[in-house]
């Protein structure tokens, strides 16, 4: 990426005694297009002396590579270069003005892609002293005309922070804010299920027969059947002549048994006889055995700390809202969860989407186990609100662990997540229910 470079450069001349060559000390501060400091980079110069102006003639050119250090300063003496052209140690700095010109490549090539030049207003004294040919000084020249005012130096390093001054006066307590909007209410539990019949009481004991009621009047006696028809006479005997007593004759044959007569019409109902008493109530059977509950086990745990300044979406596990817990056989297992969050930015229009996730075994419950809410200042104070998330699911026999995680997925407020359950409005809480 092409870099925009400033450079903070200082000039200082130095006539190194020790030395077969002239030197001159130059620093330069790199910042980036963004006024950050370029930190530990190679960097790529060419230095040229000119002549007479700022377009005038190369009497001197050289090239360097350096490192800036960790504060982004780049120090290198000019003079020890490689020579492009010229001769560093033969410039005749009383004879005319001279002009500086840096070029810089923020690769650490030879592409050089920015430069400057500028009059070096003050000689190095050092160099010229050393061709001047004495020590006694000449007399005062007559004074030149004021220069042109140079231009606007590049603005200095940014002094380091001062220390925090001390904390003002508590102001007033502002005014009791408006009551937040009531949250809705949350889904309604999914109902146990129910438990076995309890066995059948013992009856209760019979009660004494009422006594019988008063027989009813007599109905009045139907019509007397017809008189069947008599039978035919038998036939008498001729006398006979009357002689002695003739041995008794034999008795004649009985008639035929008359028509049995029609039967009369049935009598009239009698009367109902009155109701006998009613017997006493039989007491009341023992009560049957209690039928098991619908659920085995619960389990209720509170948040115990706030995330605070909440700003990435990876899902992170509130502080105090997981239970572990072993199940002796499968079962259904019911998982109610809420929590609230706050904006920690006052601007009004500032918004934060806050997700919440169940995580079973550590891994996401897809099916009901998440939940999305927003916070929205509507003015100038930082908004809050709460959700809940009402699940079940049916685990395997074995250790399981179930924890309530989130994280904010996207706004322009970091937002607060939670909190302590002795002090907060919304910490969270989580309840977990082993169902039969």
């Amino acid at each position: 990426m092409r870099k925009s470079i400033t450079l903070l450069g200082t000039l200082a001349s130095a006539f190194l005694m020790a030395q077969s060559s002239d030197l001159i000390s130059y620093q330069a501060v790199i910042r980036n297009q963004n006024n950050e400091l370029v930190k530990n980079q190679s960097i790529g110069v060419r230095f040229s002396i000119l002549k007479g102006s700022a377009s005038g003639t190369v009497v001197y050119s050289e090239t360097q590579t350096s490192q800036t250090n960790i504060n982004g300063l780049l120090s290198v003496r000019i003079g020890e270069g490689s020579v492009l052209s010229g001769s560093f140690s033969t410039i005749d700095w009383g004879s005319d003005t001279y002009f500086f010109k840096t070029e810089t490549d923020p690769s650490g090539g030879n592409n050089y892609v920015i430069s400057g030049t500028s009059q070096m207003l003050s000689v190095p004294y050092a160099l010229y002293a050393k061709s001047s040919g004495s020590s006694v000084p000449g007399p005062p020249g007559a004074t030149g005309a004021t220069g042109p005012a140079g231009s606007q130096g590049i603005a200095g390093v940014t002094g380091a922070t001062g220390s925090q001054g001390a904390t003002g006066a508590t102001g007033p307590t502002g005014l009791q804010g408006i009551q937040g909007i009531q949250g809705a209410t949350g889904a309604q539990g999914v109902t146990g299920a129910t438990g076995p019949t309890g066995s059948q009481g013992i009856a209760g004991v019979t009660g004494a027969t009422g006594s019988q009621g008063a027989t009813g009047a007599t109905g009045a006696t139907g019509l007397q059947g017809l008189q069947g028809a008599t039978g035919a006479q038998g036939v008498t005997g001729a006398i006979g002549p009357a002689g002695p007593q003739g041995v008794a004759g034999a008795t004649g044959a009985t008639g035929s048994q008359g028509v049995t007569g029609a039967t009369g019409p049935t009598g009239l109902q009698g009367i109902q006889g009155i109701q006998g008493a009613t017997g006493n109530t039989g007491a009341v059977g023992a009560t049957g055995a209690q039928g098991s509950s619908g659920v085995i086990q619960k389990y209720h745990v509170y948040g115990s700390a706030g995330r605070l300044a909440v700003a990435s979406n990876t899902p992170t596990m509130q502080p105090g809202l997981t239970q572990t817990f072993t199940l002796s056989s499968p079962a259904t297992v019911a998982i109610w969860a809420t929590i609230g969050a706050r904006n920690t930015v006052t601007t009004s229009g500032a918004y934060s989407n806050v997700d919440v996730v169940v995580y079973v075994n550590n891994n996401f419950l897809a099916n009901g186990g998440w939940n999305r809410f927003s916070n929205i200042n509507g003015t100038s104070q930082n908004s809050f609100n709460t959700c809940a998330i009402n699940t079940m699911i049916s685990l395997p026999a074995g250790t399981h662990t179930i924890d309530l995680r989130t994280f904010r997925s996207n706004g322009t407020s970091p937002v607060d997540i939670g909190g302590n359950s002795a002090a907060d409005t919304n910490p969270g809480e989580m309840t977990i229910l082993i169902l039969n």
